[in-house]
């Protein structure tokens, strides 16, 4: 549901930047072309797809509304799949039924999600946090609807001749039931049951705390040492200067310029422990639960569940991967750091000074000015946010032989918001949309973000369900 990425305005401003430094100030990209989304939309049918927006819920009311009839639906659903004989089952009423829910529910999941993290009303944040646990919560329930799974089961059992996706479905699905516990005794199984249910909650709790952290850090001017004059002035109120620990961007920019040890501790020290005390008991819980849930479906640890279902497959080639890959790597890391280490010791006239986590980012970033005459803040004039957006879009274009349109949103959750529809170049086949939210706010989620809304999928009807989503940099 939840996707975190380095964002690829990164990879724009590099190629850019490397123009601005030996040619002086690359000239304008050609903007984005504005587009018809209701056109972009009635293209879908000549390539045999499909793409809508959802419409987002507006009030606690519509929220509480929307799960109500995603459970009720779901319920109805898995009632019919329940209902199915042994002699009638089938791919369609079984394997392809289960499937095709799932993708409705996730619809919904991923709706409220994005309205639980970009909302500006706190009201309906938390009365989609409230929904979302109440969602979640009955989906864990999903897996243990008896009735369904033998229907799954009769089903699996007359050793269907399915090839390549099919196939692969049925394996997972009851793949997953195995991994639920279905095939446990009764009273093990609903103690699996609780815990799932138990951790889903706890787990959802422990990201909104975080997310509603706030950590305002009161530096002096003198302590601000290093940090460009915009900065300064973007903190500073009436005679204090207070930088909020929990805005990445800014509490990156403090890391990456203030020359005072004290003043790269504090922030980092702030950022480390948002929402602390809340949080500390919820993870111990949620260890607790994870380690329950991983004995009694019998793994030796709960490493061994999550990876069971990636490529590593177990914890032990998980650990082993890293460790060979710390070893090869330590050479390197050692020879960077003592780099940095010189630096500190020139700065501070102790000889025996040590990198710390606080300080890695800061001598990084004066190695690059020193040794390699790269300055990210004086680099900031060349990156006005349109000329790197249309840059981006027209790198991307180029290499991956697409189209982007700039087309208006039906709805907006915040003003500036930008919805962004993507084509083949050669075919104008539409391929996705995806909304664009880039500027900080109360509120927002934390980070750099991509935020699935609809997924792709192969519908029922034989059509291609055209995915969107939203790409978030952090408030």
């Amino acid at each position: 549901m939840r996707w975190k990425f380095m964002s690829f305005l990164a990879f724009a401003s590099i190629l850019a930047g490397c123009r601005s430094v030996s040619q002086g100030p690359a000239p304008a990209p050609a903007p984005i072309a504005e587009g018809n989304l209701q056109e972009f939309i009635s293209r879908t049918a000549k390539f045999n797809s499909t793409i809508a927006l959802p419409t987002f819920e507006t009030t606690t009311n519509q929220i509480n509304a929307a799960v109500e009839k995603a459970i009720a639906d779901g319920n109805a659903a898995l009632d019919r799949i329940g209902k199915l004989t042994p002699a009638e089952v089938n791919f369609t009423n079984t394997l392809r039924a289960l499937d095709d829910l799932g993708s409705q529910l996730s619809f919904t999941d991923n709706r409220l999600t994005v309205i639980q993290q970009t909302s500006t009303d706190p009201e309906i944040r938390d009365g989609a946090t409230e929904a979302l646990r109440n969602l979640e919560g009955w989906m864990v329930k999903i897996d243990y609807r008896e009735d369904v799974y033998r229907a799954l089961k009769a089903y699996a059992d007359t050793k269907p001749n399915l090839k390549g996706e099919d196939a692969r479905l049925l394996f997972e699905t009851m793949r997953d039931y195995r991994r639920a516990g279905l095939d446990f005794p009764k009273a093990e199984r609903d103690e699996v049951e609780r815990m799932r249910t138990e951790l889903s909650s706890v787990s959802l709790d422990f990201e909104k705390n975080v997310e509603d952290a706030k950590a305002p850090v009161k530096f002096t001017r003198e302590e601000l040492e290093g940090l460009p004059e915009d900065f300064i002035q973007h903190v500073k109120t009436n005679d204090e200067y207070i930088v909020m620990a929990n805005v990445t961007v800014d509490y990156l920019r403090v890391l990456d310029n203030a020359k005072r040890e004290e003043t790269r501790k504090r922030i980092a020290t702030a950022a480390c422990n948002l929402a602390r005390e809340q949080n500390i008991p919820l993870l111990q819980k949620m260890l607790v639960l994870r380690d329950g849930i991983a004995h009694k479906l019998g793994y030796k640890t709960y490493a061994d569940y999550e990876t069971e279902t990636k490529m590593v497959k177990n914890a032990a080639t998980a650990i082993t991967f890293e460790e060979k890959l710390k070893t090869g790597l330590q050479p390197k890391m050692d020879s960077e750091l003592e780099e940095f280490r010189k630096m500190k010791v020139k700065d501070t006239g102790d000889a025996n000074a040590k990198i710390d986590i606080w300080d890695w980012r800061y001598y990084a970033n004066q190695l690059k000015i020193e040794k390699y005459n790269v300055d990210a803040e004086q680099l900031r004039v060349y990156f006005p946010y349109q000329h790197v957006l249309d840059g981006m879009f027209a790198i991307y274009q180029h290499i991956f032989g697409l189209k982007f349109e700039r087309v208006e949103p039906p709805y907006k959750w915040i003003g500036d918001l930008q919805l962004y529809a993507v084509s083949d170049a050669k075919t104008s086949e539409p391929l996705g949309l995806f909304y664009l939210d880039m500027f900080p706010r109360d509120g927002k989620y934390h980070h750099f973000a991509q935020f699935g809304i609809v997924e792709g999928k192969l519908l029922p009807d034989g059509k291609y369900q055209r995915p969107v989503c939203a790409l978030r940099l952090p408030r």
